[in-house]
């Protein structure tokens, strides 16, 4: 039996064992599972990702900015228990691939003590790089060659229609640690100021 009940200013749902049912809004702690499958509307699609019981996918609904928008409104009032299944196009996820973002770049940038760093930049690796503003950005190694490292900057997913199937295992308050998270201000000292000087 479920009833509805009013919570503050909150309306909620209770079940016959009284615990709030709630649903998924900005400031709620989410913890979903899901096959996410690349192809969407094509003959056969690719299982690109899986978020299990044992690895699911937890983030705080309109905080953790890592969450695509288009895939937020599709989540926002789903209760825990709900099955979803929905496509995003190639334009509501990572987008088009752009192939400016394809570069041949010198292979001394990957020169650690003198010696072309073999063991992190090969052909099939992603390797974690950064931009001329600071910005941390992941790319593909397309190629290596006698003087260049040929590199996808493209996210893996672009140009990719994506289809997610999946349940939503919990919704609950976000703690005030998980609504406001620490952040490293980047000199590796981990407190959360503008400068360390």
């Amino acid at each position: 039996e479920i009833a509805s009940c009013l919570v503050g200013s909150e309306m909620c749902i209770r079940d016959r064992s009284y615990k709030t049912i709630m649903e998924i809004k900005p400031g709620k702690f989410v913890v979903l599972t899901y096959d996410l499958y690349a192809g969407a509307g094509e003959p056969e699609e690719t299982l690109m990702m899986r978020a299990t019981d044992e690895m699911p996918d937890q983030f705080v609904f309109g905080v953790d900015q890592n969450i695509l928008p288009s895939m937020l409104k599709r989540l926002e009032g789903l209760k825990q228990g709900d099955k979803f299944d929905f496509v995003l196009s190639c334009e509501e996820a990572f987008g088009e691939r752009n192939e400016e973002h394809v570069m041949e770049l010198d292979k001394e940038i990957f020169m650690v003590d003198g010696k072309f760093d073999d063991q992190t930049v090969f052909e099939g690796n992603t390797v974690p790089m950064m931009t001329s503003e600071g910005y941390r950005i992941n790319g593909s190694v397309l190629k290596v060659t006698d003087d260049k490292v040929l590199m996808d900057f493209n996210h893996p997913l672009a140009g990719e229609n994506l289809h997610y199937v999946g349940m939503v295992k919990l919704v609950r308050d976000a703690t005030e640690e998980e609504l406001h998270p620490r952040h490293s201000c980047g000199c590796g000292c981990g407190h959360d100021h503008g400068s360390c000087g």
